[in-house]
This record gives C-alpha cells, sequence and structure tokens, in this order.
C-alpha cells in the first residue's frame, strides 16, 4: 500500500493523471490517500459515460462498506470507536448520491451495490445515503434511477432478519431507516397523484 500512496502523491505533485487501473488498486480509505478521495470522486463525479469512472466510484462504494464493518469490529473488540470523519462520510454519501442519479437505474444499481446489500447490516448508515439520493433526485429528476434503487434498500430490508421485529428497541437503526424509506414512499404516492 505504501507503493500506491507514493505513486498517488506522484502523481498529483507533476499532475500526471493515472490511469484506472491504477485508480481501482488504491485502498482509498487509506489514512495516507485519504485526502485526495474527495478530489478524485469531484474529478469523476461528471464523467458518467465513462465505464473507468463508474468503476472507481463502484471501488469507493466496496471500500467504504468495509470501513463500516472495520468499525463494527474494532467497536466489538475494544469497545472504543476509530476517529470517524463525519464530514468526510458525509461527502462522500452526496458525492455518490449525485454521481448515481445522474445514471441509468441498472448502472446506478451496479455501482451502489455494496452499500444496497448493507442495508440490513448497516440500516443508519444507509439511510444518510437514502437521505441523500432523495436530495439528489429532487435536483436531478431522475424518478426511475431513484426508485430503483428505493426498492434495492427496500428488498434487502425485507429479506432481513431485523425485519421481523425492528420494533423491539434492539435495532432501533432499522427502525430509522424503515421510517425514512416509508417517507419517501408516502412523498412517492403523493407525486403520482
Amino acid at each position: 500500500m505504501i507503493a500506491q500512496t507514493e505513486q498517488l502523491r506522484n502523481h498529483m505533485a507533476v499532475g500526471t493523471p493515472l490511469s484506472s487501473e491504477e485508480l481501482l488498486a488504491i485502498n482509498f480509505f487509506d489514512p495516507s490517500v485519504n485526502a485526495a478521495l474527495i478530489d478524485i470522486m469531484v474529478i469523476l463525479h461528471d464523467r458518467l459515460q465513462d465505464s473507468a469512472a463508474r468503476a472507481i466510484y463502484r471501488t469507493i462504494a466496496e471500500q467504504w462498506v468495509s470501513e463500516w464493518e472495520k468499525d463494527r469490529e474494532e467497536n466489538s473488540r475494544r469497545h472504543s470507536r476509530r476517529r470517524r470523519d463525519f464530514h468526510r462520510e458525509h461527502e462522500i454519501s452526496q458525492l455518490l448520491s449525485g454521481f448515481v442519479m445522474n445514471l441509468d437505474p441498472l448502472e446506478a444499481e451496479h455501482v451502489c451495490k455494496p452499500v444496497l446489500d448493507a442495508a440490513s447490516r448497516f440500516p443508519k448508515k444507509v439511510a444518510d445515503l437514502l437521505l441523500d439520493l432523495t436530495l439528489a433526485e429532487d435536483q436531478t429528476r431522475n424518478d426511475d434511477t431513484y426508485w430503483a434503487l428505493w426498492q434495492a434498500i427496500a428488498d434487502n430490508i425485507l429479506g432481513s432478519e431485523y425485519f421481523v421485529s425492528p420494533m423491539n428497541g434492539s435495532h432501533s437503526d432499522t427502525q430509522t431507516l424503515i421510517q425514512i424509506s416509508l417517507c419517501s414512499e408516502n412523498l412517492r404516492t403523493q407525486l403520482a397523484a
């Protein structure tokens, strides 16, 4: 990883572009690369037709979920949290939401699949993303993509063990995600009327 980090720094210092293969090999959540993550997402944000940009956003989504898993693992072992950067997490969510809301539904689902599949394991984090998707949809008016992503999240929740009894207090994050989802569905009904 140190070699990849140095390679990224060298490319950024001299302004030469990295190949998509080089970008896909980077752990964007490594502390030494972390500062470049948002910059890379911003640069690629409007390159919707570029399959490499979509692949890099998918890689970021995969690595983001891996970070959630690492946080959970650390919390279970030491009962102390790693230092989180809530502002950066929010920026990632906003950029990912804005990017996928400009894609067709199938491409958007593919890019977001790691996060969508994590809805039952990390409902609070996916609820935050759902709010950002809702705001991005308000800007793009890409209803088909929004509802495809919403449905994928709902399907994941409905298929989870937590849905059987989400209101028993031990799964309050799932309850939050369900409430946000139902508000979105209520909005959908109102828009269709």
